[in-house]
Order: C-alpha cells, then sequence, then structure tokens
C-alpha cells in the first residue's frame, strides 16, 4: 500500500487523516514492515478518510486509542464500526479509552446491541490507566493531560489523555487535548515525534495549547506535527517542521 505518510520514522509511519480543533481529529500509526494499524481518535469523517487512502485497511487496523469523549476525537466511531461490520471484519477490534468516557462508551453499546445478533467482530474494551499497554507491535502509554467541558464558560474539568506509542527505540508522543503544564516538557523531551495541539494562536482558555506553547514544546522534541489547529487555519499549512 502506497500512502503518503506525513512522517516516517524507523519504526513508524504516521498521516494526520484530518486534525481541526472543533470538527475532526483522527492520526493512522502503522508499524512498519507490518499490515498492523492504530488509530488514533475517530473524529466524525473516519470512514472517508480511510476510504481515501488506497488499499483497504479495515482489517488492518488493530487498535483504536481514544483521548478523550468530545465529539471531534469520537463522533466517527459508530460509522467505523458500521464500516467494520460491513466488510465482515471477523478480528477483535482493541479500544483504548480514558475512564469515564461515557459519549465513547453509549456509541458502542448502541452498536453492539443494535448488532448483537449479526456482529462479525468482538470489540475489547480497555480503560486507559497509568501503566502501558501492548497490542501487537504497538507500547501505548497513557498520561492524564488537563482538559475541560467546552460546554459552560467555566469548564468542568474531565478525564482526558495523551499518548507515548513506542516500538523497539522509537517512540511517538500525541498530546491529545490539553492545556500547558509543567510535566508536558518533560513528556515531550527527546520524543522522536510529539503529535502537538495548536488550537488558540493566542490564550483563550486553559485546556488547550497555544501556537506559541506549541512551538515552545516542539524545540523539545527531535521532530513534531502540529494538530488539532484553529478552524481558520488548513491543517497542513502548520503541520511539521520543514528541515
Amino acid at each position: 500500500m502506497s500512502v503518503n505518510w506525513d512522517w516516517v520514522g524507523k519504526e513508524f509511519n504516521v498521516k494526520v487523516l484530518f486534525s481541526v480543533a472543533g470538527v475532526a481529529s483522527q492520526i493512522l500509526i502503522q508499524s512498519r514492515g507490518e499490515d498492523s494499524f492504530l488509530l488514533v481518535d475517530a473524529g466524525d469523517g473516519i470512514v472517508r478518510d480511510l476510504l481515501e487512502l488506497p488499499g483497504q485497511i479495515f482489517e488492518k487496523i488493530s487498535t483504536i486509542a481514544i483521548t478523550h469523549g468530545h465529539f471531534d476525537h469520537v463522533g466517527g466511531i459508530f460509522s467505523l464500526l458500521s464500516i467494520f461490520r460491513l466488510v465482515k471484519r471477523n478480528k477483535t477490534l482493541n479500544i483504548i479509552s480514558p475512564p469515564d468516557n461515557s459519549n465513547l462508551k453509549n456509541m458502542i453499546n448502541v452498536f453492539t446491541e443494535y448488532h448483537k445478533q449479526h456482529q462479525t467482530f468482538e470489540i475489547n474494551f480497555v480503560e486507559a490507566k497509568d501503566i502501558s499497554l501492548k497490542f501487537g507491535p504497538f507500547v501505548i502509554t497513557p498520561f492524564l493531560v488537563q482538559h475541560r467541558s467546552s460546554l459552560s464558560p467555566a469548564g468542568k474539568k474531565m478525564s482526558a489523555v495523551g499518548y507515548k506509542i513506542s516500538k523497539n527505540k522509537e517512540t511517538i508522543l500525541y498530546t491529545g487535548d490539553t492545556g500547558y503544564f509543567d510535566q508536558l516538557e518533560k513528556l515531550v523531551k527527546d520524543i522522536d515525534l510529539a503529535l502537538i495541539e495548536t488550537t488558540f494562536i493566542e490564550k483563550k482558555e486553559d485546556y488547550h495549547l497555544t501556537l506559541f506553547e506549541a512551538k515552545k514544546l516542539s524545540e523539545l522534541a527531535k521532530d513534531y506535527i502540529f494538530v488539532h489547529v484553529p478552524t481558520h487555519v488548513h491543517f497542513k499549512n502548520l503541520k511539521k517542521r520543514e528541515d
């Protein structure tokens, strides 16, 4: 399969399928040399985004890692599960999520209840705790981030994580949606690829990063891609370092 990857490492290939704040975010990671794929977040339009890639990979996505329950990160789950069923997927699908992700759980429950007589694959739902998880070639380590509900001005703190994804000596870090906190610098330092959210150009809230904060973090990583960019900025124009 020939994909125009946004980043090619020794162990991983990375494709930012789409990532605009408030619209959708989905990132595809391939273990190089293997037909094994990890999908990180699954916003609206994920099925379309995957169909635009050459070849059919619906059977090859072994794991979906969700950072939190906002619609732009989980809005495509039901349609993705439905297309898995349509193509008669028969491999178990792992779904990782932070605890208390009711939006995601409700969508999965509705899908499994509706298709309980004709579901072709099993779902292994795992709540992300403070331990590393291994699924196939991917070692996935969640870490807590600072994010809040966007339904009110004050914003209630919500269950949200970022992920470190490792294979052998290569590691990718995805911040997920988060405000700036000191531990982020330690997490990002010397990471092979940092996928850094960049929601605001200027500071507005404490539950998202600004472009200035994202650039500060990017200087600590070996390479980076900006994701979750503002709706008025095309994400491909902010995507990565040009050496």
